[in-house]
This record gives C-alpha cells, structure tokens and sequence, in this order.
C-alpha cells in the first residue's frame, strides 16, 4: 500500500488524512468497504461527535488478559471510549450504521469502572478519598513555595542581586536567578549556572517544603497504584469485551477521518468495484490546483 501511495505521489494527500484519526494507525480499512460506504453516506447527513485522542490500548489489553494491571490513564482511555459510543448512539439513531452502533453494548463493568472518573479524568473522591486529599495537599504546598520565592524575590535587601524577579524551574527546581555575592543574604544551593556568570539557586527556605511534596508523591503514587490494581481487577474478566470495544472505536475512527478529511477539501468518496477493468471517470488528481 505504501509503496502504490508513493508510485502515485499520494503521501501528502494520506498523510492529511492520517491527521484526522484520534489515534495513530495504518489508512487501510481492514473490514467490508461496502458497508462503510453505506456508513459513510449514512454519516454524512449527521453530526458525528468529536472521538477522543486515546493512546493505543493493546499492551495494556494484554497486561489485563494476564492477571496484569493497566495503567490509570489506559483505564481512563476505555471509559472514555465507553462513553463516546454512549453518547454518539443517542445522536446516529436511524440506519445500518445506528444498527451497528446499538449492538455495541457496554459492559455493565465498565460502566462501574467509568463510576470512578469525572470527565476530566480525575479519580472522584467517593471512590478514593485519599487520592483526592493527596493532589490536594501537593497543590497546597506547591502553591506555599511559590508564596515563599515570591517573598524572596520581594526583599528589598536581596533586590541588588536579582537578575529577574521570576521563578525558574531548573532540573525540577524552582529557582532565583541571581548574580555573585547573594551568599550574603540568600541561604540556598545552587543549582545551575548560565553562561554569563549569573546563579540558579534553590533558597533553603524551601527545602522542608520540597520534602514534604516529595513524600506526599509518593504516597499519591502507592495510591494511584492501588486504584490501578482495584480497577483493574473489575476489567480483567472482559478482555474480549475490551479488545472488542477497542477494534470497533478503530473502526468508527477509520469513518469519521474520512467524513472529516472529504469535507475539509470538499473531495467526493468513491466505492471500489471489483473486475479488471478500472474506469476512471470525472477523475481528478487532488493535489494540482487547478485539474483537468
């Protein structure tokens, strides 16, 4: 296939179609191109609603198919794919493609799983309040280094050896950036150093802060941990359901792209015949301006 798309100087017009999945895949539709077509034309008359940008779920699949855990984010993927067939069945209600869609029932499991997300994908506090009290907490102490930095960078005393009065993030420090001779009134380590001579420091004030933050990181990983291994658990029984559901999205987004990418350049979608004999009629190239 790629090597035919080069032969006819195609890859720009593909690759402009590739930018329209959600995902990530190969052009080629692996199924029946007469449906789609039907699907198509059905589709073109309706308003699809936008997929989800999801990564790609089978490791993730096979790590569950092997009493494995996936990861909070790949979790989140399938219930935001859960959600999007959920949603786009009460919108595409007539036709074969609305048949098809309705047949893409999900699992009363996933459903309990998508329980635990809100639609920002953040883990609800009625199933882990402790995950909640956690980014909260980091939050808060992040929020009370920058008030101290900002209190330094306001000292009067310390004015004269300021390059700038901002925060720098230096090697996942914040920093002030300062000139020699701050040793004087600027307890801190250093950090970095630019090439002009000037000092990247991370003030000792907030290294009891900094420790805090790191423990509670941890202990807001050991807990995503936990949530992973909870969910899934609840997940691991319906791997077929999940590489189902997986296989369909791919699908929808094979039809969607190519709504989304013939609209864009007002192009027309053609159904293949089968025989030897290809007529090409009223046949222009896409990519000249101007074809005859």
């Amino acid at each position: 296939m790629n090597t035919l798309i080069k032969q006819l100087d195609l890859s720009e017009h593909f690759d402009a179609l590739a930018a329209f999945f959600a995902r990530p895949k190969g052009v080629e539709f692996d199924g029946d191109v007469q449906q789609m077509i039907v699907y198509l034309q059905e589709l073109d008359k309706q308003i699809v609603p936008q997929l989800p940008q999801v990564g790609a779920l089978t490791p993730s699949i096979n790590r569950l198919a092997k009493q494995g855990h996936a990861k909070l984010g790949e979790i989140y993927d399938f219930v935001r794919i859960a959600r999007f067939f959920e949603l786009i069945k009460t919108t595409i209600i007539e036709g074969k493609c609305a048949e098809w869609l309705r047949s893409i029932e999900i699992a009363k499991s996933l459903k309990t799983v998508a329980e635990a997300f809100n639609e920002n994908g953040e883990v609800v506090g009625a199933y882990s309040e402790e995950l909640v009290r956690l980014k909260r907490a980091i939050e808060e102490r992040k929020n009370e280094a920058k008030t101290v930095l900002l209190r330094l960078a306001s000292s009067e005393k310390l004015v004269p050896y300021l390059i700038d009065r901002q925060a720098h993030l230096v090697g996942g420090e914040e920093t002030l950036l300062v000139r020699g001779g701050f040793n004087h009134l600027l307890a801190g380590r250093v950090v970095d150093r630019t090439s002009a001579g000037f000092f990247y420091v991370a003030p000792r004030a907030l290294s009891d802060l900094r420790n805090k933050i790191e423990d509670l990181k941890n202990d807001e990983q050991n807990e995503i941990a936990k949530v992973e291994r909870v969910l899934s658990e609840k997940l691991q029984p319906f791997v077929k359901f999940l590489r189902f559901l997986d296989v369909a999205f791919d699908r929808f987004d094979h039809l969607a792209a190519r709504l989304l990418f013939a609209k864009s350049r007002d192009l027309t979608i053609i159904a293949p015949k089968s025989g030897t004999k290809i007529v090409l009629n009223s046949f222009a190239h896409p990519l000249p301006n101007a074809p005859k």
